[in-house]
C-alpha cells in the first residue's frame, strides 16, 4: 500500500490497522440498543478490496467506500447473508439486494448503499481498474480470469446486475467471511494464501453461472422509496396509535395494496408484521428497564386493553409480561 494511502488510513478516527496497513477494522454504532457491529476490510492485493459487513446501522461511513481513492472501480461485487441493501441501479431506479443474493457491476451508484432494516451481514469484493487489468493469476498452468469475465458481462448489459444465487454459491461465500474471522490479529498480507483460494473460488463459480433477467424482481422510482419511509417514520413516531395502512395510503394518493408493497419491498417485512414486532421489542424494553405497570405498558404500545396486550406478548413469548419482567431481573441478579 502506498505511503499516501497509509497516511489518509491512519488520520481517520476509529479505523484501526495493522503493521502492514493491510487489514482495516472498524466499529459501526448500532441503530437503538442493539450491539455495535463492524466492518473488516482486507487488502487482497494491490487494488483488491475484500470486505466484511456485519452491521447494525442504516449506512457504512464514507471513507470505507473510498479506499481506492481516485482510480475508478473495475468490478464491484455484492453477497447478502442476512438483512437488505438498498440498491440504485444505473437507470436511477430502486431495488433491494436481500438474503441469498449477489450484485455486481462496474462501478458503485452516484450513491452510497444503505441498509433499510438496520441489519446487515454480507460481504463486498471491489477490484479497481487498474487491477482488473493485471489480475490473472496462474496456478498449475490454469490461468485465473472469473473477474475479468465477470467485468466484460456487466459492460455487456452496462446495468448492475442482480441475482439470486444457489447455495454452493453462497457456501464460496461465506467461507470468505469465516477466513477473514478467523485472521484475527495482525494478519500481514504474506498470509493470507487461504482467503485467496475462497475469493478464486467463489469468482470461478460466479463466471460459470448462466445470468438471465429475473422477471419476478421489482424496481421502484424514489418517490415510492420514499413513501415507504415516510409511513415507517410514521408507525415509529407513537406506537400508542395503531397506524392504518388504509388511511396513510389516502394520505399518500396511492392504494392500500401499492403502499404495503412499497413498505415490504423497501424492509423486508410486512406492514403489519413490522408493527407487531416493534410493540413487542417496545414491550420487552419498557418491561425489563422501567417499573411501569402492565396496563400503562400496553397502552404505550398501542394495545386498548391488558388482556389483549397479554395475549399478544404471550403468543410471542410463552408466557405472560410478568412473569417476563419476572425473569429478566433474576437474570440480571444472577449476572
Amino acid at each position: 500500500m502506498d505511503k499516501e494511502l497509509q497516511k489518509y488510513i491512519s488520520e481517520i478516527p476509529g479505523l484501526n490497522h495493522n503493521s502492514d496497513y493491510s487489514k482495516l477494522t472498524m466499529d459501526i454504532p448500532s441503530v437503538g440498543e442493539l450491539e455495535d457491529g463492524r466492518v473488516t476490510m482486507v487488502v487482497l492485493m494491490p487494488g483488491v478490496y475484500v470486505m466484511d459487513i456485519d452491521i447494525r446501522s442504516n449506512a457504512i461511513p464514507k471513507v470505507l467506500e473510498n479506499m481506492g481513492g481516485k482510480s475508478e472501480i473495475g468490478l464491484l461485487v455484492n453477497c447478502c447473508f442476512e438483512g437488505r441493501c438498498e440498491f440504485v441501479m444505473n437507470t436511477g431506479e430502486y431495488t433491494y439486494l436481500s438474503c441469498n443474493e449477489i450484485s455486481f457491476g462496474t462501478g458503485r451508484s452516484d450513491s452510497s448503499f444503505s441498509y433499510p432494516s438496520a441489519d446487515y451481514k454480507g460481504i463486498e469484493i471491489c477490484i479497481m481498474k487498474d487491477a482488473l487489468r493485471n489480475c490473472e493469476l496462474e496456478l498449475c498452468g490454469y490461468r485465473f480470469l472469473a473477474p475479468k469475465t465477470m467485468a466484460k458481462l456487466s459492460q455487456a448489459d452496462n446495468v448492475n446486475t442482480i441475482v439470486k444465487v444457489g447455495d454452493s454459491i453462497m457456501r464460496a461465500a461465506y467461507g470468505i467471511h469465516q477466513e477473514i474471522q478467523r485472521e484475527e490479529g495482525d494478519m500481514p498480507a504474506n498470509t493470507r494464501g487461504m482467503l485467496l483460494l475462497n475469493v478464486m473460488e467463489f469468482f470461478e463459480m460466479l463466471a460459470r453461472k448462466d445470468y438471465k433477467v429475473e422477471q419476478t424482481r421489482t424496481y421502484f422510482t424514489k418517490g415510492q422509496v420514499q413513501i415507504a419511509q415516510e409511513t415507517r417514520k410514521k408507525i415509529l413516531s407513537d406506537l400508542s396509535v395503531r397506524q392504518s395502512a388504509k388511511e396513510l395510503a389516502a394520505d399518500f394518493g396511492i392504494s392500500e395494496t401499492s403502499l404495503k408493497n412499497y413498505f415490504k419491498s423497501v424492509y423486508g417485512i410486512g406492514f403489519l408484521d413490522f408493527q407487531e414486532k416493534i410493540r413487542n421489542e417496545k414491550a420487552e424494553e419498557l418491561l425489563s428497564t422501567t417499573d411501569m405497570g402492565i396496563l400503562a405498558i400496553s397502552q404505550a404500545v398501542g394495545f386498548s386493553t391488558q388482556s389483549h396486550f397479554s395475549a399478544f406478548f404471550k403468543k410471542i413469548h410463552g408466557y405472560s409480561p410478568l412473569e417476563y419482567r419476572r425473569r429478566v431481573k433474576l437474570k440480571n441478579y444472577k449476572s
